[in-house]
């Protein structure tokens, strides 16, 4: 293959790669509600299937908060051991691992059921999202 022909296969492999889609998704939690003791979560979840890779927008007001947390803590709406905190209104985690997540509000909420456990699955190129939802809570 001559010098014209290696710049052409370079330039479209450039294009090839440009034009793929990130599989990656963003999800707003509770959609236009957003994340608060009157959003129905369950609601929220049927049919999304996250991947790593997504990511997971929570809006909210100045009274609430996210925390990810442990399965443990999950289940007892317990904010002192967590992995991740944040008030400012506006949170977002990208999911980087596989397997069971967990993210609460403050305990007084997160007893009002305000409160989400997820499935990530591992991310691949053959992604479909039309599958049942990989969401509990």
């Amino acid at each position: 293959m001559g010098i014209i022909g290696q710049v052409l296969f370079a330039v479209l492999m450039v294009f090839c790669i440009a034009a793929v889609p990130t599989l990656a998704k963003e999800y707003t939690v509770g959609d236009y509600y957003g994340w608060g003791v009157n959003t129905n979560l369950y609601s929220w979840l049927q049919g999304k299937k996250f991947t790593v890779g997504d990511s997971l927008v929570f809006e909210y007001g100045e009274s609430d908060s996210v925390y990810e947390v442990s399965e443990t803590a999950y289940e007892d709406c317990d904010t002192h051991e967590f992995i991740t905190s944040d008030s400012s209104g506006q949170t977002t985690i990208r999911l980087e691992t596989p397997g069971k997540h967990y993210f609460i509000s403050n305990e007084a909420h997160c007893d009002m059921e305000m409160k989400l456990e997820i499935i990530v699955g591992e991310a691949s190129s053959s992604d479909d999202r039309s599958s049942s939802s990989s969401a509990l809570l």
